[in-house]
């Protein structure tokens, strides 16, 4: 449990780094950890309105915050990264909604936006968007039923195009395209002995 210091110690401590005195030594001198030391400078920066010009003193600290867009959040494990919102921005703009309003929404700076509009589309990107409507000329036709095996099956055997499965699924997450579930399966017990009832003849009670 962190230890309770005075409100008066706490004053006292600041106000000797106010005062010109280094912060490591003056924290040395108390007998307390540097780290709370400069806790308690941030909070009466925080307190007294200095916070933003505290900032300053730090250059990088200051880019970083000034460059930080409002709203943004950084992405954790599972979410779609920036790159993967890119293509529902441009279909929110083409709905009608105002590029500023689709960054802020989905947390992608709008410099970083345009700068992908800008980049000149790869070969792989070519490919992929090519085989996504295919993909989707082949779910249509099977009216919605078709998974990304039977998909990958009309692909590689109907039509000779050379693509993997892994991708052709990944294709069809991307777009949205699912097929409906298989019947279910049995599980079938082996080596279980099972009583033998004679057929036409109901079980006695």
């Amino acid at each position: 449990m962190p230890r309770a210091y005075p409100a008066e110690f706490r004053a006292h401590a600041i106000a000797l780094v106010r005062a010109g005195k280094e912060q490591k030594q003056t924290a040395v001198d108390l007998g307390i950890h540097p780290v709370t030391l400069s806790k308690w400078l941030h909070q009466d920066d925080i307190d007294n309105g200095r916070a933003a010009r505290s900032a300053a003193t730090n250059p990088r600290a200051g880019n970083r915050a000034r460059d930080r867009p409002q709203g943004r959040q950084v992405p954790r494990r599972g979410q779609a990264g920036p790159k993967r919102r890119y293509p529902v921005i441009d279909r929110l703009v083409d709905a009608g909604t105002p590029v500023d309003r689709c960054c802020r929404i989905l947390g992608v700076a709008r410099q970083n936006y345009y700068k992908h509009k800008r980049t000149p589309t790869t070969p792989r990107q070519l490919r992929r968007e090519w085989l996504t409507g295919l993909i989707r000329e082949v779910h249509v036709a099977s009216r919605g039923t078709y998974g990304y095996r039977r998909v990958h099956a009309e692909l590689t055997l109907g039509m000779g195009i050379e693509v993997c499965s892994r991708t052709v699924s990944v294709l069809m997450t991307q777009a949205g395209l699912y097929g409906l579930p298989g019947p279910v399966r049995i599980k079938r017990l082996r080596g279980v002995v099972t009583p033998w009832r004679p057929r036409g003849r109901p079980e006695r009670r």
